[in-house]
């Protein structure tokens, strides 16, 4: 939990190895997983504006916590239908251009 945000309400569950440093011993441990944010940043080139989309590099958890900006402005999904999401591709209704900056915030597990 980061002080200030809001935390995911249901994180995914894992199994992972663990190591006693005290005792070598090598263990199975299951828990929740946080998740991780990340920050995606793409030049728009002349493919992506053939195309109108770009390609995230994890697939969000959540698309609602989805944080979308391009050059600087922030863009929304629900309210003005700036863009679409499915999977890892944002696929844009806004006109994009090449040379365009997008950021894109969002957190995976």
């Amino acid at each position: 939990y980061e002080y200030g945000k809001t935390p995911i309400a249901n994180p995914a569950t894992y199994t992972d190895l663990r190591c006693n440093t005290v005792t070598g011993e090598i263990y199975a441990a299951a828990g929740t997983a946080d998740p991780i944010r990340i920050t995606d940043r793409h030049i728009i080139d002349a493919a992506d504006v053939a195309n109108n989309y770009v390609d995230l590099t994890q697939t969000p958890l959540l698309t609602e916590h989805l944080m979308v900006f391009m050059n600087g402005m922030y863009l929304d999904m629900e309210v003005t239908g700036d863009y679409t999401i499915s999977g890892t591709r944002i696929t844009f209704i806004i006109p994009i251009e090449i040379d365009d900056k997008v950021i894109i915030k969002y957190s995976y597990i």
